[in-house]
């Protein structure tokens, strides 16, 4: 009986125009075709950014909730994205997300989604080393322009198949919309209930209402300012600057040489409270030590200005 009653829930009422998806009304206002061209960032399917927080629900009651607590680069200019204080996601050059293996070696990992994956793309997800007839596959079924928690913003659905020699079965189904993430989880494998995002706070915008947070919400919110060291260091090309802000703030962040010199301005903008990740690429600059200096303007700070500065060091 359980089954049937999620089905029912999961289902998309299609029509030429406007249709209404499951639990939170998205409205979908036009499909695209294979000969449509897509000028939209791939990453933005997937915006991993420190900070982030998604909160999925189903008939409105919690069922997960996922928050970006760490971001690291590899030794092979990959990201590994820590979730819930968790390595989960790795995402390499080529836009394509996997799930994180302890070895740290890529062949070993599932291919979770290929975010730059045009209609009709599949890929393997996971295939046994020593049986190539029965892989796991995904595909881009649609892709479609709609509007969910306010956001009017671009989606693919990707399903998910166990593939024989004879046919395919489905197992999984994803939404994914640009600058949102995954807003959607359909389950066809087994009899457990959909996820769908109800409520995210992305690059410090909140969406949705967060209601019934299970776990700890203190790490939602940082209670101190606090500029962290860069990673890796010493480094090259490329950094990642952390930092945190209790409560919205001016920031102004910016690199300097040795002598003093300004050689980047990163930040120059009112932000909202939250854990942030800046990439500073110094392609273009010698090797030596250089330094990231952050203030910081607020209103309830007691002094009119909080600042800080760590030493980089560039070694090419």
């Amino acid at each position: 009986m359980k089954l049937k009653i999620y089905i029912l829930v999961l289902s998309i009422l299609l029509s030429s125009n406007i249709s209404t998806y499951a639990q939170n009304s998205m409205q979908i206002l036009k499909y695209y075709t294979k000969a449509d061209s897509l000028t939209i960032d791939p990453n933005s399917f997937f915006p991993m950014q420190v900070g982030n927080f998604w909160q999925y629900a189903f008939q409105n009651e919690i069922v997960k909730e996922q928050y970006v607590t760490k971001d690291s680069l590899t030794e092979n200019s990959t990201t590994l994205y820590w979730i819930n204080d968790f390595p989960w996601y790795l995402l390499d050059t080529n836009n394509t997300i996997y799930g994180w293996h302890p070895s740290g070696q890529i062949q070993y990992m599932d291919c979770y989604f290929k975010l730059d994956a045009n209609l009709g793309e599949e890929w393997i997800v996971w295939m046994h080393e020593s049986d190539s007839t029965h892989p796991i596959i995904r595909k881009i079924e649609s892709i479609f322009e709609a509007e969910y928690l306010g956001v009017k913003t671009i989606f693919k659905e990707i399903v998910e198949y166990a593939r024989d020699e004879n046919q395919d079965y489905l197992r999984h189904k994803y939404i994914l919309g640009a600058g949102l993430g995954i807003v959607n989880k359909r389950n066809d494998s087994d009899v457990e209930p959909p996820e769908y995002l109800i409520s995210a706070i992305l690059n410090g915008d909140t969406l949705g209402t967060i209601v019934g947070v299970k776990n700890d919400n203190s790490k939602l919110i940082p209670s101190d300012i606090e500029l962290f060291q860069n990673y890796p260091n010493p480094f090259n090309p490329s950094t990642i600057i952390s930092y945190q802000l209790p409560e919205n703030s001016f920031v102004n962040l910016v690199v300097y040489n040795a002598l003093g010199q300004k050689v980047a301005e990163l930040i120059n903008q009112e932000q909202s409270s939250g854990k942030y990740s800046v990439k500073f690429n110094a392609s273009n600059l010698p090797s030596v030590v250089y330094i990231d200096r952050i203030a910081i303007h607020s209103d309830k700070l007691q002094a009119s200005e909080f600042s800080d500065a760590k030493k980089m060091l560039l070694t090419k």
